[in-house]
């Protein structure tokens, strides 16, 4: 081969080596685009109480997350829980140790109650959130006199069997647990698998000849959404006998129930409201028609009707229908009302 000839093919090597190198060097230096996360956003909204009895669910909470750049708003329901997604960039790295989680921002606003910010990691925990109440006394006008409202009575009509009504019980019970605590595969586990929970048992007896009419079994205080009721609620039974799971904090629940005996008729019922704090709770059985709040206000009985709209001059009042066709009706008091529990 000529001299001339290998020169050439040597220029031409030079040339396909120096085109590949600027191709590799080109797609090196090609931006990437940044992946994308989606982040669910779990909790609940609660009123800060040493007690748990008064951890009301505070509904309509304005919530804003929002991680370096991305937010997102949204609320709280009537149970306090919320649920947001929030979709965020990711960046990329070349590295098999996953990064940690990002660091979340979360606001909480509400009316009633303090502003709330929270710096949490977004690593799918359950947040608990516990908002201070603003004192009644800073809501009102120095002139505003406080109105009592005692001895408060829920007066509803049902049609139900029944030769004899004996009365009625309003129970109220614990279910207690640390929330967050991963469950390992020890089992009670939260419905995921995810969290390490109790089960708690309420038992009650009706009486020899008795049954229990009418149940309601009602979660009314602390993170309500992370509760499961592992059984039907007993209908027309001796014995009420339920089961609850819980994979949060401890919460309190409201069991309410007539005593009965055979025979269909209409029939009015009564029966007293539970007061935690400045709220009031009860439920009431499917198909109940014409209910009726009755209370000593300042030491004069007034009839209240409540009707579908919920107004009363007193207080804010929501409803939510359990899955059991029951409804489980909350009422907060409005600045210048105060509710006395029943002794």
């Amino acid at each position: 081969m000529s001299g001339g000839k290998k020169i050439a093919i040597g220029v031409g090597i030079v040339i396909v080596l120096g085109a590949a190198g600027a191709g590799l060097l080109l797609i090196k230096r090609r931006p990437q685009i940044p992946a994308t996360q989606t982040i669910t956003i779990t909790g609940v909204v609660l009123a800060q109480d040493s007690d748990p009895r008064k951890q009301l669910p505070i509904a309509n909470a304005k919530i804003t997350a929002s991680i370096n750049s991305a937010s997102v708003e949204g609320g709280s329901d009537p149970s306090g829980f919320f649920n947001l997604q929030l979709r965020i960039n990711v960046p990329i790295t070349r590295t098999s140790i996953p990064p940690p989680p990002p660091v979340l921002d979360l606001s909480f606003q509400h009316g009633d109650y303090r502003d709330l910010q929270m710096n949490e990691p977004a690593d799918g925990r359950l947040y608990v959130v516990h908002m201070t109440p603003i004192p009644q006394q800073t809501r009102t006008t120095a002139n505003h006199s406080q109105t009592t409202l005692s001895n408060i009575r829920v007066r509803y009509s049902v049609r139900i069997p029944f030769v004899e009504d004996v009365g009625f019980i309003a129970d109220t019970f614990e279910a207690a647990n640390k929330g967050n605590v991963p469950c390992d595969n020890n089992a009670p586990c939260s419905p995921d698998h995810k969290w390490k929970a109790t089960i708690t048992p309420f038992k009650k007896d009706a009486g020899a000849g008795k049954l229990f009419h009418d149940v309601r079994i009602s979660c009314i205080a602390g993170p309500c959404p992370f509760t499961k009721q592992l059984q039907e609620t007993p209908q027309d039974v001796p014995e009420i006998q339920v089961s609850i799971l819980n994979w949060s904090d401890t919460t309190t629940f409201l069991v309410e129930a007539e005593y009965t005996q055979a025979h269909m008729s209409d029939m009015a019922r009564e029966s007293y409201a539970v007061v935690f704090g400045e709220a009031l709770n009860f439920a009431l059985p499917a198909g109940a028609e014409g209910l009726t709040i009755v209370a000593d206000t300042n030491g004069t009985e007034i009839v209240y009707p409540l009707g579908p709209d919920l107004i009363v001059s007193w207080g804010v009042c929501t409803a939510k229908v359990a899955p059991d066709h029951s409804t489980l009706y909350r009422c907060e008091a409005k600045p210048g009302y105060h509710f006395r529990p029943s002794e």
